[in-house]
Order: structure tokens, then C-alpha cells, then sequence
């Protein structure tokens, strides 16, 4: 497989620089004024421009993905969220008994190449069909410098960012804020190798009782060789956003051997401080990271690093900080260039502000 790879950089920096402007607003697609090449057309050959943009499938197959001029309450409960009245579909997954899965994405070509070595905001909205049975457990994104040629239609790997997806039925929003150290023109929606799961669901569908089987398909209790659209999902407001690092300092959080809660006076001050600084500039986000010391197996420190940043994200949303400006990374063991720096001070949680 011919196959391009951005080189992204998932753990961050640690360095501050002034601060001269709020975030940039890049891109923003929300299918209200779009073209479709040929509206009765779904071969996957065809485009659907975009505010610029283009729309496309990263490979020819039929109904990968199309568009729709009208929410329905039979697609999806769109909740608190004002997502319009157009939106773009998107078929992670196709299944029959033979070939098993084949996974699509969508490929969305940006008229400008992002610049690189910057920090990025992308969010979307997200939401799946109610009549179908399944959902992904995962949804990714991958960014790249050039168009990624598929010869099969085994998944990608290695996205750029990937979001649980938590609800059956409601668009959710989804945020994330990357570090991109090359350019970027291509961006790649849909499931990767790294999470392939589907999830079964409540669903409004015809009730053919459709079952997955490492083994095949299975309708009405018997194998099956039709083609199956496991799970579709529903697009809409796109939006990549170029972010300034703050440079406001705040210092890090220890804990003691292998805990991942703290209570100190010196960690509720430093708590305290974050919600104070998050309270007085509304559009700040903040990223949190976990470190363990050298002890333990990788596996091991990566899930206690994940639990020590959790555990302050959970204390700054008693203090009615919003989830979504609060991110949560678990590095696992501290690498340290510095060998004097001693196995206390490799657990610990640090932070980084962006605005």
C-alpha cells in the first residue's frame, strides 16, 4: 500500500511564547452552500465542494459517502446543537460474508495547505443514523501532506486524533487540539486500525436482525453474502482552528508513588489557580498531561499517567470548568534528557494553556 504519513507530534512541547492574538478560524464547512457535481450520482467518483473545500472518496466504491438537504427525525436527534439543513454522510464500514469489512474514508482536500509547526483546534459534529444497528467506538482523523493512495480496502493506521463516540442517536461535538509539524492539504475521516470496533445500538431500522460474526454476516439466523452498511454516520461543521500558546505559566502537580489522586495544599492551590485563570479568558483551553516515574511496565505507567491527568480534569469541572476546553493526555513514563531529575518529580501532571 502506498501510503503517506504526517509526522505529528501528540505529546507536545513544553515551552511558552507571547501571546498577540486570539485563535484563527482556518476552515469552517457547514454544507449549506455546496455543489455536487452530479446530484444523482453517488459513485464516489464525483465531489462535493464545500466553502472551498472539497469533499471527496478516498476510493472509487459505491455510497461511501453523499449529502442530504433536510434533517429527518428518522436519521438522527440532533439535540442542543444547530447543525442546519444540510449535512454529509459518511460510510465508515461496508460488510459481507466474504470479504468481511471494507473501510471508506472521506477525503476533505483544503484549497490551502495548513502551515506547519502550529497548534490546531478541529471540531466537527457527529452523529449516527438511527436506523442502523451498529456504531463505531471510535471515529479518527488523520492529517497529511499528501494524498494517501489506498490499494486495498484494509484501514489506515496511525490517525492524527480520535474521539470516543458515546452517543446512539444525537449529534456530539467533537474537539481536539493537535500539534502538526508539517503541512497539511489532506484530512482523512473515518475508522482506523488502531479501532476497528463496532458497537451495537438501539435502532429504528427494518429489524432484519443483521449479526456480525469474526466468521461472517448473519441475517434472520442464517450466514448471509449480501453487502451490509454496518454503521453511516452524519457530518456536519467542520471547523480547524489555528491556536496561539499562552504565556501564562503554571506550575506542575505531584503525586506519590503510584497514586493517581492528590490532595496537598500546594495541588488544591494549583487547581484552584487553573480554574481561576480558565474563569477570566473564556475561550482558553487547556491541555493536561500525565507522567509516571520509570517504575512499572509501560502499559502500567501509561494508564496511571492517564489516571493522574483525569483526575484534574475532573477536579477543574467541579469548579464548572466545561469538559470540552479541558484535555486529557496520559504519556506514561517521563523521559527524562535531564538524568538528575529524580523519580518524585517524574510523577507529576503538567500544563499547557492555548487561547
Amino acid at each position: 500500500m502506498k501510503n503517506y504519513i504526517l509526522k505529528i507530534t501528540v505529546v507536545l512541547l513544553f515551552y511558552t511564547h507571547s501571546l498577540n492574538c486570539q485563535n484563527t478560524l482556518k476552515y469552517y464547512f457547514d454544507f449549506e452552500n455546496f455543489e455536487v457535481k452530479d446530484k444523482n450520482d453517488y459513485s464516489g467518483l464525483q465531489f462535493i465542494k464545500n466553502n472551498g473545500g472539497v469533499f471527496m472518496n478516498s476510493l472509487p466504491t459505491n455510497n461511501n459517502y453523499f449529502y442530504y438537504g433536510n434533517h429527518s427525525y428518522k436519521l438522527v436527534e440532533y439535540g442542543k446543537y444547530n447543525v442546519g439543513k444540510g449535512f454529509i454522510y459518511q460510510v465508515p464500514v461496508w460488510i459481507n460474508s466474504y470479504k468481511l469489512r471494507d473501510y471508506h474514508y472521506l477525503e476533505l482536500i483544503l484549497p490551502k495547505s495548513l502551515p506547519r509547526d502550529r497548534y490546531y483546534k478541529i471540531s466537527f459534529l457527529l452523529g449516527n443514523m438511527k436506523t442502523h444497528e451498529f456504531k463505531p467506538e471510535k471515529y479518527g482523523v488523520k492529517f497529511s501532506p499528501k494524498k494517501i493512495v489506498r490499494e486495498d480496502l484494509k484501514p489506515l493506521s496511525k490517525p492524527t486524533i480520535m474521539f470516543p463516540v458515546t452517543s446512539e442517536f444525537e449529534m456530539e461535538s467533537m474537539n481536539g487540539i493537535i500539534y502538526v509539524s508539517d503541512t497539511t492539504k489532506y484530512l482523512y475521516f473515518g475508522m482506523y486500525a488502531e479501532d476497528t470496533i463496532l458497537i451495537a445500538k438501539k435502532h429504528t431500522g427494518s429489524g432484519l436482525n443483521v449479526k456480525l460474526f469474526e466468521n461472517g454476516v448473519w441475517k434472520n439466523g442464517e450466514k448471509t453474502d449480501e453487502n451490509f452498511c454496518a454503521d453511516k454516520v452524519i457530518l456536519d461543521n467542520i471547523s480547524i482552528q489555528e491556536l496561539e500558546q499562552s504565556d501564562i505559566s503554571i506550575g506542575d502537580i505531584y503525586f506519590d508513588f503510584d497514586k493517581s489522586e492528590t490532595q496537598t495544599a500546594q495541588s488544591r492551590k494549583t487547581i484552584q489557580n487553573l480554574a481561576n485563570v480558565l474563569n477570566q479568558h473564556v475561550d482558553m483551553q487547556l491541555f493536561i498531561y500525565g507522567y509516571t516515574d520509570p517504575d512499572g511496565s509501560d502499559e502500567y505507567n501509561k494508564i496511571l499517567s492517564q489516571k493522574r491527568a483525569d483526575f484534574i480534569k475532573i477536579e477543574l469541572k467541579k469548579k464548572n470548568i466545561q469538559s470540552d476546553r479541558l484535555i486529557s493526555i496520559g504519556n506514561g513514563e517521563l523521559m527524562n534528557l535531564q538524568k538528575e531529575i529524580s523519580h518524585e518529580k517524574s510523577r507529576k501532571v503538567s500544563f499547557q494553556l492555548f487561547e
